[in-house]
């Protein structure tokens, strides 16, 4: 059996607001993070706030409380900060 290992997203959330009260913007970060829509291949945004716990990933599951260990090293690109600076 393979345990997923989970992150709680609270020091990535202090992280981006962080960011975005320095002039950072939610697109540079997504970029950072590598997740671009493959759509028209702009960076995603909502994943990005899905991911933070900002915005719900589905109207019956909620908002994020934690990530996998891959999304928060993810975002830990995005948010310009050592893995082990946020506990991963």
């Amino acid at each position: 059996m393979t345990t997923i290992v989970t992150v709680p997203v609270e020091p990535f959330q202090e992280r981006y607001r962080h960011l975005i009260d320095q002039g950072a913007t939610a697109v540079e970060i997504a970029a950072r993070c590598d997740w671009i829509r493959p759509s028209d291949g702009r960076p995603d945004t909502d994943r990005l706030k899905q991911r933070l716990g900002f915005k719900a990933t589905r109207k019956d599951i909620g908002v994020n409380k934690a990530v996998t260990y891959d999304t928060a090293v993810a975002l830990c690109r995005g948010l310009e900060v050592d893995p082990v600076d946020m506990g991963i």
